[in-house]
């Protein structure tokens, strides 16, 4: 008994898991791209509703962060493979401003997770269609 038969399938099969991986890579990229985009964009133009300093409005706990330097803006990155996203910033207040410090009584500004829940629909539109059609070889 043998695979005669069934050996077109089968290497079919066998290079639909690279297009795969390279797919998912590829896709994973453009929700990376995204999200950067989304967290950058509502920290930078996003409604603030927060105390106002003369010239600078403050974001309200909920909103995304009211930037007076930009380095928590500018150092929002993310790192994308097949099998994972990292997304995040490289400044240590960024951690503050996402989580909140509650012995300061400051309240959570969470810039990656607003941009996570903003972009999640697009992101699992893209993760979906994107592999799936260059896995089963149609369209760009």
């Amino acid at each position: 008994m043998g695979f005669a038969a069934n050996d077109k399938a089968l290497q079919r099969l066998g290079g639909m898991s690279g297009r795969f991986r390279s797919s998912l890579g590829q896709a994973a990229d453009m929700a990376g791209k995204m999200l950067v985009r989304a967290s950058q964009t509502g920290q930078k133009d996003g409604p603030k509703s927060g105390t106002d300093y003369g010239g600078h409005k403050a974001s309200a706990p909920g909103e995304y962060s009211a930037p007076i330097s930009f380095d928590l803006h500018n150092s929002t990155a993310y790192e994308a493979s097949a099998a994972r996203i990292r997304f995040g910033v490289g400044v240590e207040h960024g951690l503050y401003q996402e989580m909140g410090v509650p012995q300061n009584n400051l309240k959570p500004r969470p810039n990656l997770g607003n941009a996570v829940e903003e972009c999640q629909d697009e992101m699992n539109r893209i993760l979906g269609e994107f592999t799936f059609r260059r896995t089963m070889g149609g369209g760009k």
